[in-house]
């Protein structure tokens, strides 16, 4: 790990993520504008400087999954000198900071993905959560998410929140699957790395909400069917909506109050 993490902080090393399916297997291609490490022997179309203007170029990259590298990112300073990391790579390694965060929260919710597969997510969200998100997209500069998208004219680039929103929902989904998790939970799903196909794939939506039977046996007492919460706080993790519930004490002298105190005396 020790040549990654010394080619992540290098100067002139790019980061672009590309989202992963599931989201733990996401993964951070890096690239250089200017020289060509020897190890960099896969390409990715990006969308890079050309004059004036912009083109899409088939880049030499290397790719490492961003599980691997969750340490390096958050031991990155956010501000450096030209000697240090490069912007790109230090605006992902905010972002893994901001998810951390909210790991540490307990902000972290369970979900099939589009696939049926076992994935964590990071919601719900306040206010204050959804601002800082914005504020990390905002934020990108364009090497760190210069993946060109298929079928624009002219070429666009992933979009910067939509693509920090994918990331987080990675770091959520790498950063809680330890070595030890499966053996603690009883099962893989939710804990081991592995795909584990919970439901069938559902485009467009989470999975139909079906398990396997041993899994369910193991989890929700023999019950074939993933309860509705599931699919209720994973929806709740992109919504903008709080409750809060506020008690406030009868005035004294109020008719409640009245009413309190002669239950006391019937009592």
């Amino acid at each position: 790990m020790a040549p990654v993490r010394s080619l992540l902080l290098a100067p002139g090393t790019e980061a672009t993520f590309v989202p992963g399916r599931p989201a733990r297997s996401g993964r951070l291609a890096l690239w250089q504008q200017v020289r060509t490490p020897e190890s960099f022997t896969e390409t990715l179309d990006l969308v890079v400087p050309s004059g004036a203007s912009v083109r899409q170029r088939a880049v030499p990259v290397t790719y490492v999954d961003l599980r691997d590298v969750l340490d390096d990112l958050v031991a990155v300073a956010p501000t450096d000198g030209p000697d240090g990391p490069s912007a790109s790579v230090r605006a992902w390694a905010a972002a893994t900071r901001g998810a951390l965060h909210l790991i540490a929260r307990g902000r972290l919710v369970p979900t099939i993905d589009d696939d049926g597969i076992d994935a964590w997510r990071l919601g719900p969200f306040d206010p204050e959560d959804h601002h800082a998100r914005d504020a990390l997209a905002d934020a990108l500069p364009p090497a760190a998410h210069a993946t060109a998208l298929a079928a624009t004219a002219p070429r666009r680039m992933a979009d910067r929140r939509w693509l920090v929103a994918r990331f987080w929902d990675a770091v959520a989904d790498a950063y809680v699957r330890t070595a030890s998790a499966p053996v603690a939970a009883g099962h893989e799903a939710f804990a081991a790395t592995e795909r584990v196909a919970l439901a069938p794939p559902q485009p467009g939506g989470v999975g139909s909400g079906v398990l396997g039977p041993d899994l369910a046996a193991a989890t929700w007492g023999g019950t074939a069917d993933v309860p509705a919460w599931l699919r209720a706080t994973s929806a709740s993790a992109d919504s903008d909506l709080t409750l809060a519930l506020r008690l406030e004490a009868a005035p004294v002298g109020s008719r409640d109050d009245e009413h309190d105190e002669a239950a006391h005396d019937e009592a």
